[in-house]
């Protein structure tokens, strides 16, 4: 019987790898354990104002998915409007898909985001008349794709939760706006 010695040596090379390293495969510039650490994910919930109204009647809700420095975000913010002595209400619903990158410290999160998002309302037109306090205008539907800009200041003095101001634009051609939420972030946020 002929011994392949070749067949030998990386026999013996597996073996004494399988032995000293475990199963730790090997890799050149970055170890499973960093790559781990670096991804997170996080559902996120929040309240806030716009400048299409001036009370908290602005409520969002989002996921994020986090991986080294870029953040990827699924978000749905909406304005259903508390003026109840003028008809109609102004609102708006806004369904995104954003990219960004963040900057991560030990106990705070800093990042920015744009991405491309899905925008429909209604804000008031011409002004149709009232009576005692009610005002009454005709209302303007609209829907539209808009450009989200998204910048989120965040403390996370738990491993599993974060607290921050989301501070927020939408850039389109019918109604862009502006806005800010204070939100809870749930999940592994560092």
């Amino acid at each position: 019987m002929k011994i392949n010695y070749n067949v030998l040596k990386i026999i013996i090379i597996l073996v004494f790898q399988t032995i000293t390293l475990g199963n730790q495969p090997l890799v050149a510039q970055d170890t499973i354990s960093t790559k781990i650490k670096d991804e997170n994910f996080w559902l996120y919930a929040g309240k806030g104002s716009t400048s299409i109204s001036s009370d908290l009647s602005l409520g969002s809700i989002g996921v994020t998915y986090q991986n080294t420095k870029s953040i990827f975000s699924i978000r749905c913010t909406g304005n259903l409007g508390t003026d109840w002595e003028t008809s109609p209400q102004v609102s708006f619903l806004d369904l995104g898909a954003l990219y960004g990158r963040i900057k991560k410290g030990h106990w705070v999160n800093v990042s920015f985001s744009t991405g491309v998002s899905y925008v429909k309302g209604v804000y008031r037109g011409e002004y149709l008349g009232g009576a005692g306090h009610t005002l009454s205008y005709k209302g303007v539907p609209y829907s539209t794709f808009g450009v989200p800009l998204e910048c989120q200041f965040y403390i996370t003095p738990f491993f599993f939760l974060g607290i921050g101001v989301n501070v927020f634009a939408n850039l389109n051609p019918d109604k862009s706006y502006t806005g800010f939420l204070i939100c809870v972030k749930i999940g592994k946020v560092r």
